[in-house]
């Protein structure tokens, strides 16, 4: 049947033509386990953590509007925060005395990031331009000026 081989760089046994090859031993065939199951659940798991971590930090964050009633000057009684942190309303002061005072307008200008842009739109206007609007961002401003009333501006988040 089989015949040791007298080559060296042969193996040592050769199977004669016309024989064949002797079979490796049977094993039961074995049961995989399906693994896309397990990849599925542990995809929507970290789903649903990264949804509920996002809801969270939107809950909790403050509003660009809300974070420059913090650092500004709390003039109560002329600068109000509306709709749930998303408008600012300012009432300035003018040759009146009465509204919010330029260092307070400054503060909330420069807290809310207002663009030179914008701020060259409002230094322009004048008490015959009527209610004016602009818009960076995703923030808003109207506003209308009088040398008497002062600047009353309105910062709307989008």
């Amino acid at each position: 049947m089989f015949e040791p081989s007298t080559h060296t760089s042969t193996p040592a046994y050769q199977i004669p033509d016309g024989e064949a090859a002797p079979l490796p031993p049977m094993t039961p065939p074995t049961r995989r386990r399906k693994v896309w199951p397990w990849f599925a659940s542990a995809g929507l798991i970290v789903a649903a953590v990264l949804v509920g971590v996002t809801a969270f930090a939107l809950a909790t964050s403050e509003t660009p509007i809300e974070s420059a009633r913090k650092a500004c000057p709390d003039d109560a009684a002329y600068v109000r925060i509306g709709d749930g942190g998303k408008t600012l309303i300012m009432d300035g002061a003018g040759t009146n005395g009465t509204g919010a005072s330029e260092a307070t307008q400054i503060c909330y200008i420069k807290a809310l990031k207002v663009p030179d842009s914008v701020l060259s739109h409002i230094a322009g206007t004048r008490a015959l331009d009527g209610r004016q609007t602009d818009t960076w961002g995703d923030m808003s401003a109207a506003w209308t000026y009088h040398p008497d009333a002062g600047l009353d501006i309105t910062f709307t988040l989008k």
